[in-house]
């Protein structure tokens, strides 16, 4: 989401924040045989990135949730939650509310 000002979200419910991934794969195979026998090679490869929403305001940024709000964060290569927050904010600026929510939320680190 992006707001040239101010950007508010408001629920009587709970907000989700839900992270989605790009998969690519790409595979090579090279087959040879006759009637009698076959063999085959091959190699590929899988890469996968993680998005999460993105929150732009150029104004303040307040989310509401009466019921709670909820940001699906997975641990990646056995890192903690805040290590990956770090990480994904460092490789997308747009993403730093997530640092501000698990501040706010007393989960680990600093605002």
């Amino acid at each position: 989401m992006k707001a040239g000002n101010n950007l508010t979200l408001a629920s009587s419910g709970t907000i989700h924040f839900e992270a989605a991934s790009d998969i690519y794969i790409e595979s090579h195979e090279k087959r040879s045989g006759n009637f009698a026998w076959q063999s085959s090679q091959g190699e590929g490869r899988t890469d996968e990135t993680l998005r999460q929403s993105q929150l732009i305001a150029k104004g303040n940024l307040v989310i509401q949730a009466a019921d709670g709000i909820v940001a699906e964060v997975p641990e990646i290569n056995q890192q903690t939650v805040s290590q990956t927050i770090d990480a994904m904010v460092a490789a997308d600026p747009d993403l730093a509310w997530l640092k501000e929510m698990e501040w706010i939320l007393g989960c680990h680190g600093e605002p």
